[in-house]
């Protein structure tokens, strides 16, 4: 053929390769052009005329891609391969990472490294962790967005690591990896459901109902002024912890674990029961709230119905929220001044009367009290008292028996002395 070509004239030699590259030119080009907007299309590895993005086995090793430890038989691991499946495209932009036929989000094996998403740290292979990937299963839905962030088949509302990277729901401060922390995130978990209206806005499993840190945003119930993360502080929202329950229905209003009956800050506004002018925090100031303390005993039969205070009155409640307890706002009439002097006087007296009442029944039982006790007295006599005694005897029986009797003399008869007759 050399020889044939060398016979050739000049001009024909010309003409000929003239054409030959016009023909390498036609075909080339647009194959060229094609490949570059569809790499995966064009690339064949084993050359078995199945482009590997079609190819159940893309390295011709007898081993599906499907369980294939180095896919695209380049000699790095998948899990080390930035290009899984050497069809062209990064595995950060490639929507079946391994080329097993399944795409990302149907693949419980995205950058097929024998690794399960729901253990793999870098689900996708890109070469970022999944704590810090946008986009953790590399399925084109960026994690804020995505049901099943981590692609473990498992949707986030039952995913109790939603994003994969190794920490639970309830220890992870970005739940579902979107970029934005618990506290500063409308969905926490990713699952659809807007906070304000997620009966577990942090899914971890808890119910907020019982869940000591609603919003997983590491600050507990007790001292979180927005505790279910809506985006609405607990001195202006209905339902404070999110449980479902509104304020005021609920026994247990912030969420803390303590009940409302032994909260000193029931509603978790920051302000304490005692300074709090809507203490349960159900939009009903405390002057017109039935039950101000929010634990299901209206004001009337509650003892504390202030709610637990350091400062306490003597029928309970606060002493700065006064007298509450009984029909609060039932449209009594406040009293004038001149009634409450009438009744401070008149209290006034009555306390003074008793007073003196009980100080002089005090001071005759104490009388009565000496002369029960005082011990009676008796005086034994002298010998010298016996004898004149007895002397005095002596002389009133002389006297007895020298007495003797002077009769009655009639008219014209004298008395004689000597005989004590009458002549």
């Amino acid at each position: 053929m050399w020889k044939s070509f060398k016979k050739l004239q000049y001009w024909q030699k010309v003409l000929l390769v003239s054409v030959l590259m016009l023909r390498l030119f036609v075909f080339s080009v647009p194959r060229y052009v094609f490949a570059q907007a569809n790499p995966s299309a064009v690339l064949d590895t084993d050359n078995d005329g199945i482009p590997n993005s079609q190819d159940p086995d893309i390295d011709g090793d007898g081993t599906p891609n499907a369980t294939d430890t180095d896919v695209d038989g380049d000699g790095t691991p998948n899990a080390q391969d930035t290009d899984v499946d050497g069809d062209g495209q990064d595995n950060a932009h490639d929507m079946d990472v391994d080329g097993d036929g399944q795409d990302n989000a149907h693949d419980m094996d995205v950058d097929g490294d024998g690794t399960s998403n729901a253990q793999d740290t870098d689900v996708d292979g890109d070469g970022q962790d999944n704590a810090h990937d946008m986009d953790v299963d590399g399925d084109g839905t960026s994690n804020a967005q995505d049901t099943d962030v981590d692609g473990d088949g498992q949707d986030n509302a039952h995913d109790m690591d939603v994003d994969g990277d190794g920490t639970s729901n309830a220890q992870d401060t970005d739940v579902d990896g979107d970029g934005q922390d618990n506290a500063h995130d409308a969905d926490v978990d990713g699952d659809g459901q807007a906070n304000a209206h997620d009966m577990d806005v942090d899914g971890d499993g808890q119910a907020n109902a019982h869940d000591m840190d609603v919003d997983g945003d590491g600050t507990s119930n007790a001292q979180d002024t927005d505790v279910d993360g809506d985006g609405t502080s607990n001195a202006q929202d209905t339902d404070v912890d999110g449980d479902g329950t509104s304020n005021a229905q609920d026994t247990d209003v912030d969420g803390d674990g303590q009940d409302n009956a032994h909260d000193a800050d029931i509603d978790g506004d920051g302000q304490d029961n005692a300074h709090d002018t809507d203490v349960d925090g159900d939009g009903q100031d405390n002057a017109h709230d039935a039950d101000i303390d929010g634990d299901g005993t209206s004001n009337a039969d509650d003892t504390n119905a202030g709610g637990n205070t350091a400062e306490t009155g003597d029928e309970g409640g606060s002493a700065e929220v006064g007298d509450q307890s009984g029909d609060a706002g039932a449209g009594s009439e406040e009293p004038t001044q001149t009634e409450e002097a009438t009744v401070d006087e008149t209290a006034t007296e009555s306390e003074e009367t008793a007073v003196d009442e009980e100080t002089t029944e005090s001071e005759e039982e104490v009388v009565e009290d000496e002369e029960a006790t005082e011990p009676e007295v008796t005086f034994e006599p002298s010998d010298v008292q016996e004898e004149e005694a007895a002397e005095t005897a002596v002389q009133e029986e002389e006297a007895a028996e020298t007495e003797v009797e002077i009769p009655t003399c009639g008219e014209g008869e004298t008395l004689n002395p000597e005989t004590n007759q009458c002549e």
